[in-house]
């Protein structure tokens, strides 16, 4: 476990060490890019949870028996 945790330690001193040695516009453009990355990160994972409680919300009785019917049930098997 210490090897892994000195393993993270170098990874995120080498990082630090190469992020400090960019221009100021570099770094600019890097926080920028990555913070856009983590908006549309989040901006997808709410479409996709909004698209399947939609899914859910929409479904007709009959297409939510067939999902009931198709789900694996924790009581055994007579």
């Amino acid at each position: 476990m210490d090897t892994a945790q000195d393993t993270d330690r170098n990874q995120f001193a080498e990082a630090k060490e190469a992020f400090s040695e960019l221009e100021l516009d570099q770094k600019a453009t890097f926080l920028v890019t990555q913070a856009m990355n983590t908006a549309v990160e989040a901006v997808s994972t709410l479409v996709d949870v909004v698209a399947e409680e939609c899914t859910e919300l929409f479904s007709t009785p009959a297409a939510a028996s067939e999902e009931e019917e198709d789900s694996p049930t924790d009581e055994p098997a007579s």
